[in-house]
């Protein structure tokens, strides 16, 4: 029928109108005033497997593009022409094979993470075509998410990257851009992550990075590395630059395992040994500044949630053990006023009835005059910043 009846997102809270996000009821209980579900409990969602066709496709196509000759090469792979083998849980086909059979036929290398197609626990190679092809099917609509795989490559293999060569790289633009480069670990299985801050940028909340800091450098390029910058620049005051004159950049004198071991060391406490959070090390104006993480002042947010109810959330936020100093070329702050279109800790936007410096129309069906709306998008204005 195209949809899905889902448990509503109140069941998740229970009936109540504060809801505390550690505390998840025993029993899940739909909350009676919810705006989603009016207290059925269950909501109609559009069905993502099938997009909303009513039915679902056992076809998954391989492709694999030279992009240096612009030669295309694909398969299908369809219920009867798979080669499953044997493994430890069951019967799988190794879908990289097809992959590097299309590679070597438009001469490219290709080098996107392995493709892998789980049978269901029934299928037996004495079984029945019928009955085999059927869980074939079975498995491959599994996939039909992304019914068609596309793989690019190169004539040649890319030659792999360099940890050092990449570090100096990112210190140099570093200086170039004036930003800092900071390369973060946290602990607790979490890892590392290299990125460009504006000098004075908070820490930020990330959920996992590389394994080590060869990885991390690595799989971090400039793109990725400027990913998110002006997020996480957005509470930081804008203030001049008085950049001094021009210079070469300063490479940095440090091998890679040895700023590994120097960050790792600074996540335990010199004073009683006591494992902290994390490290940092910040390079701004041609050195290392090294810092660790320590846990800050719990933060409760009040979250609206789109079933009407609130949610309260305390999040313990990092804070620097270490502030560098600031850097030669940053000058004063830059003035400013309170931003008049967005109200701090709420999603009260500007009304579009205000566009061009118009009054509040009185009559709007979105503000009915008072010229702020709900809105889940930024604020046009200042970005979210506040700040003009």
């Amino acid at each position: 029928m195209t949809f899905q009846l889902l448990p509503c997102r109140c069941t998740t809270f229970g009936n109540r109108f504060l809801a505390d996000e550690a505390a998840t009821p025993t029993h899940p209980e739909a909350y009676r005033d919810c705006e989603q579900c009016r207290g059925a409990g269950s909501v109609a969602y559009p069905c993502h497997r099938c997009k909303r066709r009513g039915r679902r496709r056992a076809q998954l196509v391989l492709s694999v593009a030279n992009l240096d000759t612009g030669v295309v090469a694909s398969h299908s792979v369809m219920p009867g022409g798979l080669d499953p083998e044997p493994s430890p849980t069951g019967w799988v086909v190794k879908l990289e094979n097809r992959v590097r059979e299309l590679a070597a036929s438009v001469g490219a290398t290709v080098t996107d993470e392995a493709l892998t197609l789980w049978l269901p626990p029934q299928w037996r190679p004495d079984a029945p075509a019928v009955h085999r092809y059927e869980l074939e099917a079975q498995a491959i609509a599994g996939l039909d998410n992304m019914p068609w795989r596309l793989f690019l490559g190169r004539s040649a293999a890319a030659p792999p990257v360099d940890p050092a060569d990449r570090l100096v790289r990112l210190c140099a633009l570093a200086d170039v851009l004036l930003l800092d480069l900071v390369i973060e670990v946290r602990r607790h299985g979490q890892g590392w992550k290299v990125r460009y801050e504006v000098p004075g940028s908070p820490v930020p909340m990330f959920r996992i990075g590389h394994p080590d800091l060869p990885e991390a450098l690595a799989g971090t390029d400039v793109a990725d590395a400027l990913a998110g910058l002006a997020e996480r620049g957005r509470g930081v005051a804008a203030r001049l630059v008085q950049p001094d004159q021009p210079r070469p950049p300063v490479v940095p004198a440090v091998e890679v395992d040895q700023l590994e071991r120097r960050i790792l060391a600074d996540c335990v406490d010199p004073v009683d040994g006591v494992e902290l959070p994390g490290a940092q090390a910040i390079w701004r104006d041609g050195r290392w500044w090294h810092t660790s993480l320590r846990d800050g002042e719990p933060v409760e947010d009040l979250v609206e949630q789109p079933t009407g109810q609130v949610m309260r959330r305390v999040r313990v936020p990092l804070r620097r053990g270490f502030t560098p100093p600031d850097p030669s070329w940053l000058g004063a702050e830059i003035g400013w006023r309170p931003c008049p279109d967005c109200v701090p800790g709420s999603r009260l936007r500007s009304c579009d009835c205000r566009l061009g410096g118009r009054t509040a129309d009185g009559g709007c069906p979105h503000c009915r005059g008072a010229g702020l709306r709900p809105s889940a998008l930024a604020c046009l204005s200042c970005d979210d910043t506040h700040r003009l």
